[in-house]
């Protein structure tokens, strides 16, 4: 696009370009948009804006359609966007000096941690320093980020406070090729080498993403160092060190330690022996304890986080004291008329899936769960298991109630309703009218526990006739407590 520098600005001939760019800006930069920031010159505020005592800054909770883009564009107010509350498709390290050093440091590190050199993007932040950006091919999980930034901080030296981590579901960032309402300057990309702005809308058009597969595993890899130069830390503490060690030892006293004092905790609660749900459980009631005021990271990047540091957990921190072993879970009774619902599901999977929630519900009445963590248990994806839910809850397996208040959003309460009439499993087939297990269901235990199940109710001659053949094949090999 042809553009006049002296005027910084678009004439409506521009208009069909306008869309074009605003279009580019949103590929590269926009993932969420039900929130967003307008920011608008305070001289340029209406009467009616001055009458309704309305601020030059206003958080808009409606959906980022591309016109705005399009006004930010031509200077009508400049837009700033905010991540999703679980991903964003870019990260911004919003440099707040003029100091054209730091802003070079910032893109060496970026390249020393593997990130290509040439698919880190720089912009003015349009009054006193620099956005230096990087684009996913997709997403980026928030937690991972702010991984990439932390690490980033830390082998630079740079001040936090002058280099910022965005945007965030609660910070927001400008975006570039606008204008700045105070300054009144166009926020252009600059040469990564040299600074210099590059007064030419196209450039956006030859910017580049980062493919996802690179980014989760420069974060995956920074998340193991830290754990495991965490770990070796612990590992030199004391028995009597260990034991004494108070809850308040882990508390948040200043912003930008969440994580770090996150992994401490979990690592100190498996040195006395907490298992993998425990492990998560306890890291979020640690979350509960803290002053939100210095953690920037939401609850759902708190609960990824958890997931991840009790994995690794599991895998590499050796138990030490038994302080906390696991509570006996209460025994749960499977019946004939369980086991002919669960095999009466439509598909492997689904049968899965039910007999997953008809033992939690046999044991507690009633499960409170996220799709996530059935997929995890039974090993398929989270797709699948939707899939199964819906077909439960529709066939009348199950009773599915939304849970909004759990910190998990996608986490529902199931019940078993048991509302069709199914046919129980022919007395020929069967073995026991009941069997009784106190067994958790782990990742690993789940198809062992599921096979042996099935095999003490009804007969292997049964489960041939209505399995496919794959299916039964696992079954047979599980049930001897191999794996395939």
């Amino acid at each position: 696009m042809a553009t006049d520098v002296a005027v910084q600005g678009l004439t409506s001939d521009d208009r069909l370009s306008c869309f074009r760019l605003a279009e580019a800006l949103k590929n590269r930069y926009v993932l969420y948009t039900q929130k967003y920031v307008k920011i608008r010159d305070p001289e340029r505020l209406t009467w009616l804006d001055e009458v309704q005592h309305k601020s030059p800054t206003t958080t808009e909770k409606h959906k980022l359609e591309n016109i705005y883009l399009v006004d930010h564009i031509r200077g009508d107010y400049a837009v700033a966007v905010f991540a999703g509350p679980k991903a964003t498709k870019f990260i911004c390290f919003d440099v707040d000096t003029t100091d054209p050093s730091i802003t070079l440091r910032v893109i060496d590190t970026l390249a020393q941690l593997g990130i290509p050199r040439d698919r880190i993007y720089v912009s003015l932040s349009g009054s006193k320093g620099y956005h230096v950006d990087i684009f996913a091919k997709d997403f980026i999980y928030n937690n991972k980020a702010k991984l990439i930034y932390d690490q980033l901080i830390e082998i630079s030296g740079l001040d936090r406070r002058k280099v910022e981590f965005r945007p965030t579901n609660t910070q927001s960032v400008k975006l570039p090729l606008g204008i700045h309402p105070k300054t009144h300057r166009r926020c252009w990309f600059v040469d990564r080498d040299t600074l210099e702005p590059i007064e030419d809308f196209d450039y956006i058009y030859t910017t580049q993403v980062v493919d996802n597969e690179l980014l989760n595993t420069i974060a995956d890899r920074i998340f193991v160092k830290k754990l495991a130069e965490m770990y070796k830390a612990c590992k030199k503490t004391s028995k009597a060190a260990r034991a004494a060690q108070p809850f308040s030892g882990f508390d948040i006293t200043e912003s930008g330690t969440r994580h770090a004092l996150q992994c401490r905790y979990a690592i100190w609660r498996r040195q006395h022996g907490a298992t993998q749900s425990q492990l998560v459980e306890d890291q979020m009631s640690w979350y509960e304890r803290q002053d939100v005021s210095l953690i920037s990271s939401t609850r759902d990047e708190v609960f990824a986080d958890a997931l991840c540091i009790a994995d690794w957990c599991m895998k590499n921190v050796k138990v030490l004291d038994r302080e906390f072993a696991p509570k006996p879970a209460p025994v749960a009774r499977i019946t004939q008329q369980d086991l002919a619902y669960i095999l009466g599901a439509k598909t492997p999977v689904y049968r899965k899936v039910a007999f997953y929630i008809c033992i939690y519900c046999k044991r507690y009445g009633e499960i409170k769960v996220a799709y996530d963590t059935i997929a995890g248990k039974i090993g398929t994806s989270r797709v699948q298991v939707i899939r199964a839910i819906d077909w439960l809850t529709q066939n009348h397996y199950i009773e599915k109630t939304n849970c909004a208040s759990n910190y998990l959003k996608d986490s529902n309460q199931y019940t078993l309703s048991y509302g069709t009439s199914v046919p129980l499993i022919p007395k020929r087939y069967r073995k026991r009218e009941y069997v009784e297990t106190d067994e958790w269901i782990t990742d690993q235990a789940f198809t062992t526990i599921y096979a042996t199940i099935l095999a003490q109710l009804c007969t292997g001659a049964y489960l041939k006739k209505i399995m496919k053949p794959e299916e039964y094949t696992e079954w047979e090999i599980s049930k001897n407590g191999q794996t395939m």
